[in-house]
């Protein structure tokens, strides 16, 4: 295994410190458009009892693409690349 020296040690955390500080702004007055249109359908679904009442993980990615615009995903990936 490579020994590192104080300072290779202390630009890995600062450069992991900015990647955390770098998560998007939320977006000002966001179109919730989509979200509406997920519940909806997610409300006929549940009308019609089908087992499988939507899509979980959609929705998640909806909200958060809404909330924070596409950049998000730029972020999430440096995170969890950070988490290996």
């Amino acid at each position: 295994m490579k020994e590192f020296s104080t300072e290779e040690l202390e630009k890995e955390l600062k450069r992991r410190e900015d990647i955390i500080k770098s998560c998007p702004d939320r977006v000002n007055n966001p179109d919730l458009s989509e979200l509406f249109k997920f519940c909806e359908e997610y409300f006929v679904e549940l009308k019609l009892n089908q087992e499988d009442v939507g899509d979980k993980l959609h929705f998640f990615e909806s909200v958060l693409e809404t909330l924070y615009g596409k950049k998000i995903w730029d972020y999430i990936i440096k995170v969890e690349e950070l988490n290996g």
